[in-house]
């Protein structure tokens, strides 16, 4: 059975293939290798409702099983009016999508005006998965906290903000940190979906 991953993001699809590799009976794809070059829009303000979206529309578009994933993310040091939210890579809605580069450069000149240490970025991800045969939807919630660091030069691809977070208090770079420890990081991370996921599956009829 084939699984889309709703993404063109080649750091996101590998962290879900990852993720899911042990589930048996499943193919992880993307949406590049069967040809589609849509992007759905993400119109909303809150991470779940644009998962849903793009699962349903990705669905529609390709009938299989879609697993979409949006975040949103706000800081301990940044006043309201400029914390991120869902606006990752255009960090506020009258901007053009940043590439990996210019999102790290944008960072850094935050962290130029916000000095303080002990700087937190609180991430809230919802994915979503769904059935287009049955119209049936999952969802799965995750919170987790990341610790700013000094900036590394690897910049992961699809994943920028992990060049300078950290996933503990002064801490490597998630970037820096060797494939296994970023696995098991994954994995402990996303547990709670990963269990979520295949009891969905499990209880699907194709």
């Amino acid at each position: 059975m084939k699984v889309l991953i709703a993404s063109h993001n080649p750091g996101k699809i590998n962290r879900f293939k990852n993720l899911l590799r042990n589930i048996e009976g499943i193919e992880i794809i993307s949406l590049n290798d069967i040809g589609i070059t849509d992007d759905i829009s993400e119109p909303f303000l809150i991470s779940k409702e644009n998962a849903v979206h793009k699962a349903k529309e990705y669905g529609k578009i390709s009938g299989l099983i879609v697993i979409a994933i949006d975040d949103s993310a706000k800081t301990n040091f940044l006043p309201d009016n400029e914390q991120p939210g869902v606006f990752l890579k255009r960090f506020s809605r009258d901007k053009s999508e940043l590439d990996d580069k210019q999102i790290v450069e944008t960072w850094k000149e935050i962290f130029k005006k916000y000095p303080q240490g002990n700087k937190q970025i609180i991430w809230d991800s919802s994915i979503a998965y769904y059935n287009p045969k049955n119209d049936s939807i999952g969802i799965t919630r995750n919170e987790k906290v990341s610790y700013v660091v000094d900036f590394s030069p690897i910049i992961p691809p699809g994943y920028p903000m992990g060049s300078f977070l950290s996933p503990e208090p002064n801490g490597k770079q998630y970037s820096e940190l060797t494939e296994e420890r970023k696995r098991n990081y994954d994995e402990q991370t996303f547990s709670e979906f990963i269990e979520n996921f295949k009891s969905w599956l499990a209880s699907e009829t194709f």
